[in-house]
């Protein structure tokens, strides 16, 4: 009886399990009639969920509606178990899905079937997108070798392989190849517009800065600009670079490189002097003499010029000029003023931007090219401590780093200064020669290479030959040399190894005559009458050359010497122009160009020949050979002029 009670219980739980699958089945179809009435007619839904349930086994009429379709639920509760426990889930002693347990003698519930339903189908209108492929990086960490077993992703060294992830600057969504054997600025060039550097650089470009306005200045704002030393040098050194770029000419584009320019090399004079180019001041020292000439130790083509004029009621009697000989300017570089007439005149030579001057007041000053004004930056005082006459000469002699200026006034006094103090000189000493006391000295000069020896020239035509480290001024020689007043002196300047003549010097006078002395051999060596009894203004030894030396006078004529072609005349005469008259002479370092001043305020620069200046190594042998000779001849001459060395 027991066996038999719990068949009927089982028949009722499989009979309960297939009533609630079929009632979700129903649910479900209820629901997705529901769904499918959106768009379509209600009674197609309601008759093909009706042939559904059919096929199931669940009768409808054509007006049932949901209610009609859910089954009722049993409610009969269930015998307990051996255990005490209620069935649960519908299997036996408690057993769950997945067990063993299963229920006995219960046939399978019957399979649903269903039936193939054909939808309706409607026309609609269909749309085309194309979408572009993302451009993408692949990284691909290949390592450059000449193993046959590489490839893209793999590197093979020996037993061992490794294989290596891709990397994408892009996140992925695009791939770029990245190859390693091409230029790595190539492959950056390609990575630069995914990282959107490129993009960002020039959306930067066309923003457009917002531009800056500048106020409207004033009539006494513009005014005050103008008159500042900001603007004046700016403008001053633009100025001057724009004169330089006008005066240039245009080189020559239609040059034939294959002519043969030894033929006008042949067609040439061969004059020793050719007038280069003139410089001329129209506005200022048109009419007033060059008295001073100096080229820059650091600056080879500026050249200073000193013009003077007593005309009684001018305020700046002394003008100085730097010009320019590199370019093709007709306005020097700078103009400097002094109230009293310039008499000497020199570049500093260990300071680039200072030029000194002595004036006839008896006044040491200082210009600076770096100030804008014109007037000297320094001046010693009128004191007895320097100078009360007018200082013709003037040398700076030392070395760098110990240097001394020394100045000579026509009252015999020679004092040294120190440029960065011209209040009180450091050492002064009045030139006196045994009974003669005060010396009214015209000219000095050192002797080349020398910072002690030196000689002066008088208004009683001697020359004197002293040392500054003697006793107190005093003179050691004398050399009685002209009738007149020495108006020019210079000792030699070139020179040599193997030949000094360094204690060689020559003077000229108003007597028109130009005297060769020798300081250690105390002897007057030679004598030349050229000048046709005109006023020596100048003299000048060439640097380089050892037996030439130019010479000038007041009528114009310029001589150019060399003793070693001849001893009588000079071997090229230039005169200037009818109106003309020389003042002063000076070379360049290079003996390349020759500076001539005149009395009406011009400077005439002349190119020497290379004949001149391109010396031979056997023009000082040559020299001393003449020199000798020079003393034989004099020793035959009978009669020599008296009182020569005393």
């Amino acid at each position: 009886m027991a066996s038999n009670g719990d068949n009927i219980e089982n028949v009722d739980v499989s009979r309960r399990r297939n009533i609630v699958l079929n009632a979700r089945q129903i649910r479900n179809v209820a629901d997705e009639m529901k769904e499918r009435q959106h768009g379509r007619n209600p009674l197609a839904g309601k008759n093909e969920a009706i042939l559904i349930l059919n096929q199931l086994g669940i009768k409808t009429t054509g007006t049932s509606t949901r209610d009609d379709f859910i089954l009722p639920v049993p409610t009969k509760s269930l015998p307990p178990q051996e255990n005490g426990g209620p069935l649960t889930n519908g299997y036996t002693n408690g057993a769950s899905p997945g067990t063993d347990s299963t229920p006995t003698s219960s046939p399978p519930p019957p399979r649903p079937t269903f039936s193939t339903h054909v939808a309706k189908l409607e026309l609609s209108d269909t749309k085309q997108v194309s979408i572009a492929p993302k451009n993408g990086v692949l990284y691909s960490k290949t390592t450059q070798t000449d193993d046959e077993r590489i490839s893209v992703g793999e590197f093979s060294m020996g037993s061992q392989e490794f294989d290596y992830d891709e990397f994408s600057v892009d996140g992925g969504k695009g791939m770029h190849e990245i190859n390693f054997d091409d230029s790595p600025t190539h492959e950056i060039a390609k990575l630069l517009p995914s990282l959107g550097i490129i993009r960002q650089a020039e959306k930067k470009e066309d923003e457009e800065e917002p531009e800056e306005r500048i106020p409207e200045l004033s009539g006494e704002e513009k005014q005050q600009i103008l008159q500042s030393d900001e603007f004046i040098s700016f403008f001053s050194k633009a100025s001057k670079v724009l004169e330089r770029e006008l005066a240039e000419v245009v080189n020559d584009t239609c040059i034939d490189y294959a002519y043969d320019f030894s033929i006008d090399e042949k067609k040439a004079t061969g004059e020793l002097l050719t007038l280069n180019r003139k410089f001329i001041d129209e506005q200022r020292t048109f009419g007033r003499s060059a008295t001073c000439l100096d080229y820059s130790p650091f600056h080879p083509e500026l050249i200073a010029a000193a013009h003077t004029d007593d005309t009684p009621g001018l305020i700046h009697q002394g003008i100085v000029n730097v010009w320019n000989s590199k370019f093709k300017v007709s306005h020097p570089e700078y103009t400097f003023t002094s109230t009293s007439r310039v008499t000497s005149l020199q570049f500093a030579r260990f300071h680039s931007n200072l030029l000194v001057g002595g004036l006839y007041s008896g006044q040491i000053c200082v210009w600076d090219n770096r100030v804008n004004k014109k007037s000297p930056v320094q001046k010693s005082p009128l004191s007895n401590m320097g100078h009360t006459f007018p200082v013709y000469s003037m040398s700076i002699v030392g070395s760098q780093n110990s240097h001394d200026l020394v100045t000579v006034s026509t009252d015999g006094k020679m004092c040294s200064w120190a440029l960065d103090s011209l209040n009180t000189p450091i050492e002064a000493v009045s030139l006196n020669y045994k009974q003669k006391r005060n010396l009214s000295a015209t000219y000095a000069s050192f002797l080349s290479n020398s910072i002690t020896s030196f000689v002066v020239g008088c208004d009683d035509g001697s020359m004197y030959y002293g040392d500054r480290h003697g006793s107190s001024g005093t003179m050691s020689k004398v050399f009685e040399l002209h009738k007149s007043s020495i108006s020019a002196l210079d000792t030699h300047k070139a020179a040599s190894l193997g030949n000094n003549f360094s204690d060689l010097v020559l003077t000229g006078a108003a007597d028109s005559k130009i005297v060769l002395t020798s300081i250690n051999d105390q002897t007057n060596l030679l004598t030349l009458w050229q000048h046709r009894e005109s006023y020596i203004s100048d003299i000048k030894w060439s640097p380089v050359h050892p037996a030439v030396f130019a010479s000038i006078d007041i009528e114009g004529q310029l001589h150019l010497w060399n003793l070693n072609q001849d001893q009588e005349a000079p071997v090229t005469t230039v005169k200037l122009d009818e109106l003309a008259g020389g003042s002063r002479l000076l070379w360049n370092s290079t003996g390349q160009e020759l500076a001539v001043g005149d009395d009406r305020g011009r400077v005439l620069l002349y190119d020497v020949h290379e004949s001149l200046s391109n010396v031979r190594n056997d023009e000082w042998d040559k020299l001393a050979t003449t020199l000798r000779e020079i003393k034989v001849d004099s020793s035959e001459i009978p009669e020599l002029p008296d009182n020569l060395l005393t």
